[in-house]
C-alpha cells in the first residue's frame, strides 16, 4: 500500500512519518557503498541502516515492485498472502478492500479483477474446536468477496499442515486460471464451489443453505 492509503489509519503513522527519515538514511547508506567501492573495498562493507531496516516493510513493496509495472497494461492481478496478517484480523479486514481499491487506482480500472487465494490447511487440527486466528483470517478473505470483480480461491483441502509453503502449487494455479477464464475471458465454466447463503439452526441441527 502507499503512504497515502496508510495515512488515514492511525497504526500505521509511526511507519508513515519515518519515511523521509529512511530515504534520508538510504542515500547516505548508497554514499557509503559507493564511496567504499571506489576505495578498494579493503575496510569492512557499509551496514545497512538501523533506519531502512526497522520501517523496512512500510510503503517498500509498493514504491519498489508495484510502481514499476503501473505502465504496463493488465487485465487482472493475482494476490497470494495473508498468513503474516492472521494476529491482525480486523485491520486486514479493512486494509485487504482498500488495497484492491487503490491499485484499481493506479491502473485507472475500476473493474480490474483481483484474484486471490485463501489461506490453506496449514497447522495440525485441533482436536477440539477452539480460537483460531487462522479461521478468522479467512473469514475475513471470504468476505472481501463484497468488493465487486474480485475472486476467491480456496486451497483448505491442498495445504500443508506441517509446511506453512504447500508444495502442490499446480492445483492452486489451476483453480486461478479458472477464475481468470470465467471473469475475464467470459468461459461459461464453474470455477467456485458453493458459498453459504443462509445459516438456521434447528435444535441440536443447523441448516446451510
Amino acid at each position: 500500500m502507499s503512504r497515502v492509503c496508510l495515512l488515514p489509519y492511525p497504526e500505521f503513522a509511526y511507519m508513515v512519518e519515518c519515511l523521509p527519515e529512511r530515504r534520508e538514511a538510504l542515500k547516505q547508506y548508497n554514499q557509503a557503498v559507493t564511496d567504499w567501492e571506489k576505495a578498494g573495498m579493503a575496510d569492512p562493507k557499509p551496514l545497512w541502516p538501523r533506519e531502512v531496516r526497522q520501517y523496512k516493510w512500510a510503503t517498500m513493496l509498493h514504491d519498489r515492485m508495484l510502481m514499476p509495472l503501473v505502465p504496463y497494461t493488465t487485465r487482472g492481478v493475482v494476490w497470494y498472502q495473508g498468513e503474516e496478517n492472521a494476529p491482525r484480523v480486523e485491520q486486514y479486514r479493512r486494509h485487504f478492500s482498500a488495497m484492491i481499491n487503490h491499485w484499481r487506482s493506479l491502473w485507472n480500472d475500476p473493474e480490474l479483477l483481483f484474484l486471490y487465494v485463501q489461506l490453506a490447511n496449514f497447522r495440525k487440527r485441533a482436536e477440539q474446536p477452539n480460537d483460531s486466528d487462522w479461521a478468522e483470517l479467512r473469514e475475513a478473505q471470504l468476505k472481501a468477496l463484497s468488493v465487486p470483480h474480485a475472486a476467491m480461491v480456496v486451497t483448505i483441502d491442498i495445504g500443508d499442515a506441517d509446511d506453512i509453503q504447500p508444495r502442490n502449487k499446480l492445483d492452486v494455479g489451476y483453480r486461478l486460471v479458472l477464475a481468470a477464464l470465467a471473469q475475464v475471458y467470459g468461459r461459461a465454466i464453474e470455477y467456485s464451489g458453493p458459498t453459504p447463503e443462509r445459516i438456521q439452526i434447528d435444535g441440536s441441527n443447523i441448516r446451510i443453505k
